[in-house]
């Protein structure tokens, strides 16, 4: 007797589902001396076996979320920013450890 072939299908979202953002960025920039970064969003699916409802596992994709086009000054403002910003959080929490892995982050 053959194994029974499952259906699967698309969990549905609610009404009042909350989206949450979770996002990774790319950072190029121009000939022409602008810094572009795009802001991926993961678009996340959960889905279940049709007959018991068995979540399965989760599918998706990563899709262009926002494209900011940013002059020289105001990227380095934007650094600048930040820079102040993660010193002022590191004094309060503790180093930010990244890894050597790209997007491999800690903050133990």
């Amino acid at each position: 007797m053959g194994e029974e072939e499952k259906e699967e299908v698309e969990i549905p979202k609610t009404e009042t589902f909350t989206e949450r953002f979770v996002t990774n960025a790319i950072i190029t920039h121009t000939s022409d001396g602008n810094f572009i970064l795009d802001f991926g969003r993961p678009a996340i699916g959960a889905y279940a076996e049709k007959k018991s409802g068995k979540i399965l596992g989760y599918k998706g994709e990563l899709k262009l979320d926002v494209r900011l086009v940013m002059s020289h000054i105001s990227a380095k403002r934007l650094l600048n920013a930040l820079k102040t910003n993660i010193e002022r959080y590191e004094s309060t929490y503790g180093e930010i450890k990244v890894g050597e892995r790209e997007n491999e982050i800690s903050s133990e």
